[in-house]
């Protein structure tokens, strides 16, 4: 599915706060205030009548500086939606920084909002961990880094269910076996007492025939 945009949106100015990313972007006349969720229960774009107020904005945060740098001034051109292995959905927008042709994926995972911005076969992301910037590196193959990425999460994510399974079946084992143990206890102190109550009866019985 894509959009494609009859006139020029601008990116002009870019804030954050803890739960939104805020972009101020010129369209048809006018400024517009687009929100864009930064995970936890905030998830997906907006729009809002406002801007962010100075008292939420944040600074030094990755995101918003990764932000500032491919999208500050940024002519938006066409905003579509990917599939990938029919179980997440990215978002994909394009766009042009110093006429040069930009692509910005979008999509959230684990409960954060993930980014990663792609150009002239090179590639930078938040998620990535093995390099601040990839170079040489397809469109396509950026893709297949979201690909990897979400594969990963979603093998750990099964891998803590099955541990978390394997320890309640481990817990309602040991509570099984102590509570076979607490019974069988039971029963000995159970068994002891009746025969000392049997020997006792049988002193008591002795001495009443002497």
């Amino acid at each position: 599915m894509s959009i494609f945009l009859s006139s020029a949106p601008m990116i002009q100015k870019i804030y954050t706060s803890y739960n939104f990313l805020s972009f101020n972007v010129r369209y048809e006349g006018k400024t517009h205030f687009l929100y864009l969720g930064r995970g936890g229960g905030y998830e997906g774009l907006f729009i809002r009548p406002k801007q962010l107020e100075s008292f939420h904005r944040q600074s030094g945060e990755r995101g918003l500086a990764l932000c500032r740098k491919y999208l500050m001034s940024a002519i938006i051109e066409e905003i579509q939606w990917r599939e990938i292995k029919d179980q997440w959905v990215v978002q994909e927008i394009i766009f042009y920084q110093q006429k040069t042709k930009r692509h910005l994926f979008i999509f959230y995972a684990d409960h954060f909002l993930h980014l990663l911005f792609w150009e002239k076969n090179s590639a930078v992301s938040t998620f990535d961990e093995k390099s601040a910037k990839r170079k040489e590196i397809t469109l396509e193959e950026s893709v297949s880094l979201i690909e990897d990425f979400l594969t990963r999460l979603k093998a750990k994510e099964i891998k803590a269910q099955r541990e978390l399974l394997e320890f309640q079946e481990s817990f309602l084992e040991e509570g099984e076996e102590f509570q076979q143990q607490k019974s069988q206890k039971k029963q000995e102190k159970f068994l002891k007492r009746k025969i000392k109550n049997i020997e006792e009866d049988l002193k008591k019985s002795r001495l009443a025939e002497e």
